[in-house]
């Protein structure tokens, strides 16, 4: 970042656009500082601990990575390579995962589920339902025959792995996103090039298969096919009796009651085990002995930073939400990679109402 100082003092034209979405990350790295400096231990949250290594110097690194690279990435040649760098590391996360599959290599958290070298198989499943993203962003705009086969590989591999670490929140994600992402391709790609009106149908009928299929599923969930398969007995097993159900929405009532004590600028990041004993429900008797987050993104902020972070929070979706639909009108964009990100960030916003973030 001293380097990128230094450019952005000589060349005015590297220097930062104060855009909504700039603006509401730089306000956002704002409210959360506030609320670390005055929280119950501003130590743990400017640090983290070992056990998650976020805090607030994270947020710093972050927020000024993405001005960093906001400002020297120009073409898109540049964030092509950036991307497909990302996809290349992703690939590689997900074959160590199928040696564990296979047994070659044992998962780090044990069981049958994979994790790859992240450790927990719903930060896998997170980790690559982003990358599917951007395969699929680049798969739209390449013009390469060859490269759009390689990023539509790319992708039908990552939502492989997905399935195969069995995390229902990402799982549940993609389903949405894929319904999202469909229903837009059909209300905002309009063409009457033959093509276009194939690609219309083959939505119709991804959006018609991501609502029967799971619906077909949950009908036949008490079957012995449904029991058979370890993935599709973790959604079998849905209810809101069933143990990890059951946990959030205890651990969701006891953050209830944390936010109420502390609404505006919340506790601070990182000190969420605070909460967690002070409104202890006993009933958690058969849980894990501790939490230090509460498994709901809207939850976790409001703890983290209060009102003011989780609406600071929800601003970073809005301005990125309304800087697509501006690209969008400008025809700045292909529509297709419009439908692309957009689905994506609904997906992953939507499977961090069951998990959390972890950088």
């Amino acid at each position: 970042i001293a380097l990128w100082v230094g450019l952005v003092v000589i060349s005015r034209e590297h220097r930062p656009r104060f855009t909504p979405l700039v603006v509401a990350i730089l306000a956002f790295t704002a409210i959360v500082g506030l609320a670390d400096l005055f929280g119950i231990n501003p130590y743990n949250s400017f640090w983290s601990r070992y056990e998650r290594m976020e805090g607030y110097v994270t947020i710093l690194h972050l927020a000024a990575y993405f001005l960093m690279l906001g400002s020297v990435f120009r073409t898109k040649g540049e964030w092509r390579l950036l991307f497909t760098t990302f996809l290349g590391v992703g690939v590689a996360t997900g074959f160590y995962g199928i040696l564990q599959k296979l047994g070659y290599l044992a998962s780090i958290q044990g069981g049958i589920r994979i994790d790859g070298t992240i450790g927990n198989p719903t930060y896998l499943a997170a980790y690559l339902l982003l990358l599917l993203v951007l395969a699929l962003t680049l798969f739209v705009e390449s013009t390469s025959r060859l490269w759009r086969w390689i990023y539509g590989l790319t992708a039908a591999y990552f939502v492989f792995i997905i399935l195969l670490t069995a995390s229902r929140g990402p799982i549940l994600g993609l389903i949405l996103g894929t319904i999202l992402g469909a229903a837009l391709y059909l209300i905002f790609v309009r063409d009457a090039d033959p093509a276009v009106r194939l690609r219309r149908k083959i939505a119709l009928g991804i959006l018609a298969a991501a609502v029967i299929i799971p619906a077909g599923f949950w009908a036949v969930r008490s079957s012995d096919f449904a029991r058979s398969n370890y993935i599709f007995e973790r959604f079998a097993n849905l209810s809101f009796t069933e143990k990890t159900t059951r946990s959030r929405f205890m651990i969701w009532a006891m953050s209830w009651e944390g936010f109420k004590e502390r609404p505006v600028l919340g506790w601070g990041q990182e000190n969420y085990t605070t909460v967690f004993a002070k409104y202890f429900n006993p009933k958690l008797y058969d849980q894990e002995p501790w939490f230090d987050r509460s498994h709901n993104i809207v939850f976790d902020w409001l703890i983290n930073a209060g009102l003011l972070g989780l609406v600071a929070y929800l601003a970073l979706f809005v301005a990125a939400i309304r800087a697509l639909y501006q690209a969008l009108r400008r025809r700045a964009i292909d529509a297709r990679v419009g439908v692309v990100l957009c689905a994506g960030l609904v997906a992953y916003f939507f499977q961090n109402l069951f998990v959390f973030d972890n950088f």
